[in-house]
């Protein structure tokens, strides 16, 4: 076999496993984006029709998010009962992460 063949066949399997480990890390990716969106909506269904616990608020919105302020207005509102302020959290949740992706590509062109 001469060198040429040889750099070749190394050429192909080297793109073989980065297509493949690229698909691997949509998949995840993708996997990830839909957990967080079930889990939303788990939320959002418990917080709209269950007795509401603040503890187990506080619990699902940390699976949510890292923000500890919206996790401690969390708290403070199933605390109080205040179930339609709490609904509009939960449903605004992902929207501060929209805003800052979409300032940062304004402020990058």
């Amino acid at each position: 076999m001469k060198t040429g063949n040889l750099n070749q066949i190394i050429l192909i399997i080297a793109v073989i496993l980065v297509c493949v480990w690229m698909v691997m890390k949509y998949m995840q990716g993708r996997k990830l984006r839909e957990n967080y969106k079930m889990s939303k909506d788990d939320l959002l269904d418990y917080v709209k029709k269950e007795k509401l616990v603040p503890l187990e608020v506080m619990t699902r919105t940390e699976q949510l998010t890292d923000d500890v302020d919206v996790i401690q207005s969390a708290y403070s509102l199933a605390k109080s009962g205040k179930r339609t302020e709490l609904v509009k959290l939960v449903e605004g949740m992902g929207q501060e992460k929209k805003k800052k992706v979409e300032s940062l590509k304004k402020f990058l062109n």
